[in-house]
This record gives C-alpha cells, sequence and structure tokens, in this order.
C-alpha cells in the first residue's frame, strides 16, 4: 500500500470541504467513498482529533460528522502533496521498468 488508509481519509474530507463546499462531511458519505467501516472510521477519527486536526461532531441518532480545522487543512495538502509525489516516483519507476524491459530485449 503506497498510503495508509487514516492520511486517505484526512484527504479525502478536505477534498469534500473544498471543492465540493461541503462544510462538515457525513460520516457515511466518507463509509462509501473510503470502503470502511463505522468502527473504522471512528478510530482514524480519534487519531486525527488528538493531533487537533478535525473536529468530531456527533447528531441524533448515532451518526457523525467530521470538520477539518486549519491545522487538519495544512496537514492534509502536506499529505497530498507527498502522496502525489509517491505515485509520480512509483508512475515513473514503472515506465523506466518497462522500457528497460522492451529495449533491452
Amino acid at each position: 500500500m503506497i498510503f495508509k488508509k487514516r492520511d486517505r481519509f484526512l484527504i479525502r474530507i478536505y477534498f469534500f470541504q473544498v471543492n465540493q463546499g461541503q462544510y462538515v462531511v457525513k460520516d457515511s458519505v466518507l463509509s462509501s467513498d473510503l470502503k470502511a467501516g463505522y468502527k473504522q472510521l471512528y478510530q482514524w477519527a480519534s487519531f486525527w482529533e488528538k493531533k487537533g486536526c478535525l473536529t468530531l461532531l456527533t447528531e441524533r441518532g448515532g451518526r457523525s460528522e467530521f470538520q477539518l480545522t486549519d491545522l487538519g487543512k495544512n496537514e492534509s495538502v502536506n499529505l497530498a502533496k507527498k502522496l502525489r509525489l509517491k505515485k509520480i516516483i512509483l508512475g515513473g519507476f514503472f515506465v523506466l521498468v518497462l522500457c528497460g524491459f522492451f529495449f533491452l530485449k
């Protein structure tokens, strides 16, 4: 796995808040988007809440909403940059391997 799912969790909340204009993100949306159960979502949320990056807002009926703090927005931007860099490096390596396979044959 290139990146941890808990990091992707924070990046997805940032995506929903900034790109789609949602003030808070519901747990049902994140659960279907990340293909993770509620227990796993709450473990990731508690991890980021301890770091001060996330605020967990509870609703009636046991549902929750997630909201990024300013620190969380900065952290998610940094994580997204690192993820993009890792994908570029992995893609470049894959292209080099393919070129080496075809041209050195």
